[in-house]
């Protein structure tokens, strides 16, 4: 009910005050929750991220919506390293563009498209079949959805950017927040991953939105060589052969690593 409430609030707040002061109001308490650290309390996957992502590293932020990702792995890489962010969603894209302006990050650039396994257009579903707006929680829709409910969107391979930003063939981190599109996130990005191994983080439990079972993200990266990792409640890392595994755990979010990398954090089965 919450929630609801809160969603209703925002679609009023954007009618009455227009996308561009509403943007703003909502890009300063992004602003807020990530100087405060209220957008880090509750996610451990975020607070320990410091473990796989040192100065200087190029890091790739899929799902930037409110820039708590980007401002942590800004502030992480620092001025010699690179983000590179991605938010489809034209509303949520210049939130987080004014957002990154508020934190004066210069070493993140921020794509308003998405990533996939082709370049296409999509639909992305914004507002649920409850007809409230689903916020952070917009997907990718493959089935047709009432009018109104989508918005067309652009989608590329990661792969395909490569030429235009060769700091891709050395990332170290790929964080994927697509609710339940991360199977073909990565689809578009095997040349990437072949050539610079780098660490997925990866949201799980919605792939059902796409057809998919849960297991499906982590057999293509088992197939890329990786292992997954999930992230037990003090923040070690506990190793997981499949979505079953991951529930219990401190976060739905997936840490795929090289099978040939050893974490000094993991615990439990091997």
């Amino acid at each position: 009910m919450i929630t609801k409430i809160g969603s209703n609030i925002k679609a009023i707040g954007r009618a009455i005050l227009g996308d561009q002061l509403m943007s703003s109001l909502h890009a300063w308490r992004f602003y807020y929750r990530n100087t405060t650290g209220r957008s880090l309390r509750d996610d451990v996957a975020l607070q320990r991220i410091d473990s796989y992502v040192s100065e200087g590293a190029v890091v790739v932020d899929v799902g930037a919506n409110n820039a708590n990702w980007s401002h942590r792995l800004s502030r992480l890489v620092g001025p010699t390293g690179k983000v590179l962010a991605f938010e489809p969603h034209p509303y949520y894209a210049a939130v987080t563009q004014k957002t990154l302006g508020l934190h004066r990050l210069r070493n993140v650039e921020l794509f308003d498209f998405g990533l996939a396994e082709a370049h296409k257009t999509a639909q992305l579903q914004h507002i649920g079949d409850d007809g409230r707006q689903l916020s952070g929680r917009s997907f990718i829709a493959d089935k047709p959805a009432a009018a109104g409910r989508t918005i067309e969107i652009e989608l590329r391979p990661l792969d395909s950017l490569v030429d235009d930003h060769p700091e891709l063939a050395r990332v170290a981190l790929i964080k994927i927040d697509a609710e339940g599109f991360e199977y073909f996130v990565v689809k578009g990005a095997i040349a990437v991953l072949e050539r610079a191994r780098p660490f997925v983080l990866a949201e799980t439990g919605h792939a059902q939105l796409h057809g998919l079972d849960e297991d499906s993200l982590f057999r293509l990266l088992a197939e890329q060589g990786y292992r997954a990792y999930g992230f037990a409640a003090d923040g070690g890392l506990q190793p997981i052969e499949g979505f079953a595994d991951i529930q219990g755990l401190a976060s739905n979010d997936a840490l795929f690593a090289p099978a040939d990398w050893t974490p000094t954090a993991a615990r439990g089965k091997n």
